[in-house]
């Protein structure tokens, strides 16, 4: 992973938003790991504003979250379902099909993020992942994805 220091917090958002649109325009249909919180708030806006500028398109990238409360369905306006309906894929119009997040509500929460793995080990060639830390020091990997710890008895 590469780390950059960056004098503040806007240089910090135009950077990440670049490397995400440079990724997209390179590989459209690359495969995203995303994060929600306060510090990806700007990123996401500036993203929506570049593709309705038609500068990039996130139409055909997939996108993995890895995280959700538990206990909240999707629908509930404090789940991470609802924050990036509301800051990503509705203002893109993205395709439900191609944004993956846990279900919070799911009956058996360890069951819901095994469903999840095999979707994301699928597509995990091609990921580029966006996460930020409160102090708004936002990075970026675009290293390979990590191998799955395999399950005693499973096949590959």
């Amino acid at each position: 992973m590469k780390i950059l220091i960056l004098p503040d917090p806007a240089a910090a958002v135009a950077r990440c938003v670049e490397i995400i649109a440079q990724t997209l325009n390179e590989k459209p249909q690359a495969v995203l790991g995303l994060a929600t919180g306060g510090t990806m708030e700007p990123v996401y806006a500036r993203l929506v504003e570049r593709a309705r500028a038609g500068e990039i398109a996130l139409d055909r990238m997939t996108s993995f979250n890895l995280d959700e409360y538990v206990g909240l369905p999707p629908e509930h306006s404090q789940s991470y379902h609802s924050y990036m309906r509301d800051r990503l894929f509705g203002p893109l119009g993205l395709d439900p099909s191609r944004t993956h997040l846990p279900r919070g509500d799911a009956p058996d929460p360890a069951a819901e993020a095994r469903a999840l793995m095999p979707r994301s080990r699928r597509r995990a060639a091609s990921t580029c992942s966006f996460s930020a830390s409160a102090a708004m020091a936002i990075s970026a990997s675009t290293n390979p994805a990590p191998r799955w710890p395999r399950r005693r008895g499973s096949r590959r």
